[in-house]
């Protein structure tokens, strides 16, 4: 990231993705990376995850990656808990032209 003014600067992916990662991270830490450089604004990145099709689905590799995990533990080790969080959401249906889906269903993939 360089001290180029934002209109005249392109962004690399590596470069948004290494500034949403601190902007998700921490606001604080983006605020004094603008100090000291120019990064890409809060608009840029928000565009830049637009274009990111992201369905709301059950990640199967997750329990794989847990399996592998749990295999080469000892079987002390194996008591454990796993939580997931829950959060309330409103009931909101929109059209997305892009994919052409309606977003806002509840969709479980193969668990039903």
């Amino acid at each position: 990231m360089n001290r180029l003014p934002q209109r005249e600067r392109k962004w690399t992916h590596s470069e948004k993705n290494f500034a949403l990662s601190l902007y998700h991270a921490s606001k604080k830490a983006y605020s004094l990376l603008q100090k000291l450089f120019v990064p890409p604004s809060s608009r840029t990145l928000s565009r830049s995850m637009h274009n990111v099709n992201i369905q709301p689905v059950f990640n199967a590799s997750i329990m794989d990656l847990f399996k592998i995990k749990v295999n080469t533990m000892a079987d002390q080790k194996k008591l454990s808990a796993i939580l997931v969080d829950e959060m309330a959401i409103k009931k909101f249906l929109n059209y997305n032209p892009t994919y052409d889906i309606v977003e806002g269903l509840e969709d479980f993939g193969s668990l039903g």
